[in-house]
């Protein structure tokens, strides 16, 4: 089971997560991969059509990209409430308190939800970075 002393990772609570929530954190992960993507498109920015349109277009897919953000972030909060009420469930003929159960419970859930905020975390610095990026190229092409 998940050892309380330290972080547990998501490949060692993966089986104790419910198939909704599998869903949230690979929809999270795919946004994580468009938001790697956009970063190594401004970083290789290049001036192959006007300077403008091409930061019009990673602007638009910024702004994009912080609104599935958001409605991911959404969804893992509905699918972590929704998962905490089933953390009470035990079963009657278990030698082990329904205290103790519970609380095992909870670490999966708990875990769970560290692993996803770790993940949002490298978003926002991701869309720190491109922001600041899409901002110094704005500045220069004005000049």
């Amino acid at each position: 089971m998940i050892d309380s002393s330290h972080p547990a990772p998501i490949w060692l609570i993966w089986p104790y997560l419910s198939l909704l929530e599998k869903l949230s954190f690979l929809a999270l992960c795919t946004v994580g991969v468009y938001w790697l993507f956009l970063a190594g498109k401004v970083v290789h920015f290049r001036s192959t059509v006007p300077v403008q349109e091409n930061l019009a277009r990673i602007r638009k897919r910024v702004r994009n990209l912080q609104q599935a953000t958001a409605a991911a972030f959404c969804f893992f909060g509905f699918v972590l409430c929704g998962g905490l009420q089933f953390a009470y469930a035990t079963i009657d003929n278990s030698n082990v308190s329904v205290v103790w159960l519970v609380v095992r419970n909870f670490r999966v859930h708990f875990a769970f939800a560290g692993n996803v905020f770790l993940v949002l975390l490298i978003f926002q610095f991701l869309q720190w970075f491109v922001a600041n990026r899409v901002a110094a190229f704005g500045l220069d092409s004005k000049s």
